[in-house]
């Protein structure tokens, strides 16, 4: 998938999700182990993180139960127009085993297929899937079983843990049953790996939810790659504004959690009385709580945070090999960025700094270790060049050139930070991710930003590592 695309269906899940049903807070009042403390959701997903015994699955089966029964007392959960009785808990590593149950040894299942009859997987999301696997699959067909579940033995494994009974009655009379076509050869669900079992079982939980309802989800990237894991939730976020449902989902893969819009997680911290907290996310909250962060080797220095955006944006489309061990300091000013790239970086030194300038800066004496951003101008003023021109292929499907200048037109005069705001709102964007469409179409899709990407690059390829 595209990175424009990419980017609109958060924006759908995001600031584009509007009236749609969806949670709008969480507050455990009584919930063992929680301080009672308020947090805010945003759109349609809410994905719950935080280091093992938190309680992020804790949180999850009490949130499911207070959803479907008001009366708890337990968690306090604002709503919209969630339907009470199409609340679901779906717990992936229970529906693999069930599926492996309810298939493995039954001679019957080519009766059980042609009973149940199937469907073909449209293109479009077969495409996605195969974003998601980073595979070439030519055809899925899905089949809706009966299922064959042994009764007295989900009885047992649902006195077994707490979560069980609210696991096992997603969708207990079915069974889904794929077929894979990929490079001429056809496999069903007992022939594929762990991870495609996964993502076509999500697939599946997905498209089969309705407007109104509540999907709840325990680790959905858990037998993922990290790869598959990171692009999952895009096909979650995709599905959940298509189907208008809601989705809550607890993850600790710090590589998936970490390029998510930070308005969509719920960290769950631990105060110094081992109760947790729920609060809305930060990345600094992110990091701490899952104990990771690579030890940063270079720091960038930029003049404001629109520098600190694109450079982060030019890391990513320019495949930057040192980006894990880099940090980007928004140092507000010309003249810190200027006092940063003089910082000692050669001899003992183990840290390499650089000093990262506006496109404006361009023609004035530069000292120290610096490189100069794309375009000739400001970040936020080669947007309004790259929005002037009326260009379609950088302004994309959904915005109009008139659209545009009837915006521009009634902010004349103002800051250009202040224009490209609301511009930003007015079509229905957050402003980072507007940002970061209009400058990544520019870079990739006219010669011009093409040529100001290529010298962006070369000046990169200067960077080196600090000697350890």
């Amino acid at each position: 998938m595209k990175r424009q695309a990419i980017a609109d269906i958060w924006r759908h899940a995001g600031p584009g999700w509007g009236d749609n049903p969806g949670i709008r807070s969480i507050t455990p009042i009584a919930l063992a182990g929680f301080e009672e403390a308020s947090a805010t959701c945003h759109g349609g997903i809410a994905v719950v993180c935080g280091a093992n015994s938190s309680g992020k699955t804790r949180l999850l089966a009490a949130l499911t139960t207070a959803v479907r029964d008001s009366q708890t007392t337990v968690v306090d959960v604002e709503t919209v127009g969630i339907d009470s009785d199409k609340v679901s808990f779906l717990d992936t590593a229970w529906q693999l085993q069930r599926q492996v149950i309810s298939l493995s040894g039954d001679v019957t299942l080519p009766e059980r297929k042609a009973q149940a009859g199937s469907f073909r997987v449209k293109e479009s999301d077969l495409r996605r899937i195969n974003y998601v696997l980073g595979d070439e699959i030519e055809a899925i067909k899905l089949f809706e079983l009966d299922s064959t579940d042994d009764a007295p033995l989900l009885e047992d494994i649902a006195e077994a843990h707490p979560t069980a009974k609210l696991s096992v009655s997603f969708k207990e009379d079915v069974i889904p049953y794929f077929e894979v076509t990929a490079r001429g050869l056809t496999r069903g669900s007992l022939q594929l790996s762990q991870g495609e079992l996964t993502v076509l079982t999500l697939y599946w939980a997905l498209i089969s939810a309705e407007e109104g309802s509540l999907l709840v989800m325990d680790e959905p990237d858990a037998f993922l790659s990290p790869q598959s894991g990171r692009r999952v939730f895009d096909l979650i976020a995709h599905h959940a504004y298509e189907q208008k449902c809601p989705c809550v989902i607890t993850s600790h893969s710090y590589l998936a959690l970490s390029t998510l819009p930070v308005d969509h997680l719920l960290v769950l911290k631990t105060n110094l009385q081992r109760q947790t907290i729920v609060e809305t996310g930060s990345k600094n909250a992110l990091w701490k709580v899952l104990q990771v962060g690579p030890t940063r080797r270079v720091v960038f220095a930029v003049e404001d945070e629109a520098g600190r955006q694109w450079l982060h944006a030019l890391f990513r489309l320019l495949d930057f090999e040192h980006s894990e061990v880099s940090a980007v300091w928004n140092v507000r000013g010309e003249s810190n960025v200027a006092l940063v790239a003089n910082f000692p970086s050669g001899g003992e030194a183990d840290i390499a700094f650089w000093g990262v300038l506006d496109g404006d800066r361009r023609d004035k004496r530069n000292t120290g270790q610096h490189m100069i951003l794309p375009g000739s101008k400001s970040p936020e003023a080669v947007i309004l060049d790259i929005l002037k021109s009326g260009d379609a292929r950088v302004m994309g499907q959904g915005i109009t050139p008139e659209k545009v200048e009837e915006v521009l037109a009634a902010h004349t005069g103002e800051d250009p930070h202040e224009q490209v705001i609301a511009v930003a709102h007015q079509l229905g964007f957050d402003l980072p991710s507007f940002r970061e469409r209009i400058w990544t179409a520019w870079l990739l899709e006219t010669e011009d930003g093409q040529a100001e990407l290529t010298k962006f690059g070369e000046a990169l390829s200067a960077v080196t590592l600090p000697i350890s």
